[in-house]
């Protein structure tokens, strides 16, 4: 048997790579993503955020209220927060740290974002900056969260 390798074999192969490379991304697994979005800094904020690296995302069950959060993701960012859109957030089960594995998972969430002060999990604390929506589905994206002060 005898290859060719003239111009028309290797537009074919181009062709060809190009055609499993499209068939597989559309079967590929996409990880499923609890929420997803953006936190804003106020301007007025700039300066209480100075210093602080670690920011939390805390998923509640907007349906069944209890204390302790469904799960967390913690970010920790490389620079100080500046005013406006500063940290774009993906939950996944990647990242997300499961606080009861038996509870059901909700489908309705209360989002929290806090930037935290000492950099601990934990009850919100006097010097964290905290941004929050009350009832969000699963699944959601292009959520945006603004830090305010306690």
């Amino acid at each position: 048997m005898k290859l060719s390798t003239g111009r028309g074999s290797l537009i074919v192969l181009s062709v060809v790579t190009i055609l499993v490379l499209v068939i597989v991304s559309n079967f590929a697994t996409k990880i499923p993503v609890f929420v997803a979005g953006e936190v804003v800094l106020e301007e007025d904020q700039e300066m209480r955020a100075k210093g602080m690296r670690t920011l939390f995302v805390t998923l509640f069950d907007a349906e069944r209220p209890v204390p302790m959060p469904y799960g967390a993701a913690k970010f920790l960012l490389a620079d100080d927060p500046k005013p406006g859109k500063f940290f774009k957030f993906s939950v996944t089960v990647n990242n997300l740290q499961i606080m009861n594995p038996n509870r059901p998972q909700p489908q309705k969430l209360r989002v929290k974002v806090r930037l935290d002060a000492d950099g601990m999990g934990g009850p919100d604390q006097p010097a964290d900056l905290v941004g929050e929506l009350a009832s969000v589905a699963l699944g959601s994206e292009n959520l945006t969260l603004t830090l305010k002060g306690r």
